[in-house]
């Protein structure tokens, strides 16, 4: 009998058996000891590089929250700020038909203004800040008024020391062109009108970046970061000066826009970095006062004393531009500058040393 063969099967059965066997797929070999390590080194592998990516995302992530968490309210002021600005860009070239020979830059600062105190409220809520306590308001009347007028006096007295500097030094000179029938009435006119303009800024100012910005900015992120990004924000919004509409030139829905890009060319181009500083020294010697007082009330008065002087001493000097020391003074007001820079920071250092007794005391 054949090897392979049953009895009674045909030589074409045969064939037909080893045929079917050979269609059918072999078994895959079974995998050793060392093939089954290192496939669960590699899966462990992947799925601790993932584990560590999405841990280090989640990680980012938390810090951005943090960070955002605690410049929440500076980031929205800011916000705030550039909505207003566009807002007034795009309101500006509808309103100028309104006002007989209007400029199309100066609509765009007023309308600016007016939407800055009216969102200014709703901000109140928005950064939690909607009492008088918060908002620096939160003395008595009385005392309240009190202290503004020594702030005033004390804002005379700190820039009048600062113009007295600058004339002894040459800096500034009288304006010998002034009529002397009508130089008192002149002087007494812009004592006055400084006073009032100077109450109005200060009111406005002070309660929007020492009040506001100042009181959200501190319960967040500590006084020293309120101090530097209220006083950052009030000096960089005084530099806020947009290109001028060309005269003649037609006017469209986004004539306002246009203007806008000016800013940035006026800041690089005017040489302004010393009264930016100025005003930001300026900006951290009333959050200083703000903090040691608990109050804007003497921030207002300083504030407001400084108008007067400021307005009160341009009309009555000019700036001497050959002065060896020229470079004492900015060209924003011919007034602030790298002098009145160095005064402030000297005036600060007390207020520093009295508010670091101040919380020792309460610690």
């Amino acid at each position: 009998m054949e090897h392979g063969k049953l009895p009674g099967q045909s030589e074409n059965m045969v064939r037909k058996e080893r045929l079917e066997l050979s269609r059918v797929a072999p078994l895959e070999p079974k995998s050793s000891a060392s093939t089954n390590s290192a496939t669960l080194a590699k899966s462990a592998t992947i799925t601790t590089v993932c584990s560590y990516s999405r841990l280090r995302e989640s990680r980012i992530i938390r810090i951005f929250l943090r960070q955002f968490k605690a410049m929440r309210s500076f980031v929205l002021s800011l916000l705030f700020v550039t909505g207003v600005i566009i807002l007034a860009a795009l309101l500006a070239p509808h309103a100028i038909s309104l006002v007989e020979d209007a400029k199309l830059e100066r609509m765009l600062r007023h309308i600016g203004r007016i939407l800055l105190l009216i969102g200014m409220f709703a901000m109140f809520r928005i950064l939690l800040v909607n009492n008088r306590e918060a908002l620096g308001y939160g003395q008595p009347r009385g005392d309240f008024l009190k202290s503004m007028a020594i702030g005033w006096l004390s804002g005379i007295a700190i820039l009048g020391t600062l113009v007295l500097i600058l004339m002894t030094t040459g800096v500034l000179v009288f304006d010998s062109g002034r009529p002397n029938d009508e130089l008192i009435n002149k002087v007494l006119y812009h004592l006055v009108s400084g006073a009032l303009a100077g109450l109005l800024i200060g009111f406005f100012e002070e309660t929007f970046f020492r009040g506001m910005v100042y009181s959200s900015v501190k319960r967040e992120s500590g006084i020293i970061s309120a101090v530097i990004l209220s006083a950052l924000l009030y000096s960089s919004m005084h530099f806020l000066i947009t290109a001028k509409h060309p005269v003649g030139a037609a006017l469209t829905w986004d004539s306002g826009l246009v203007l806008l890009p000016g800013i940035w060319q006026h800041v690089t181009t005017t040489g302004i970095m010393d009264s930016f500083f100025a005003l930001f020294i300026a900006g951290i010697f009333l959050a200083l006062v703000r903090e040691f007082t608990g109050s804007i009330a003497l921030a207002i008065g300083i504030h407001a004393g400084w108008v007067t002087v400021i307005k009160t001493t341009k009309y009555l000097t000019d700036n001497n531009h050959d002065s060896g020391l020229a470079w004492l003074v900015g060209n924003y007001d011919g007034i602030t500058g790298i002098m009145g820079a160095l005064l402030l920071l000297l005036l600060a250092l007390p207020f520093i040393t009295a508010i670091k007794i101040k919380k020792e005391e309460s610690a």
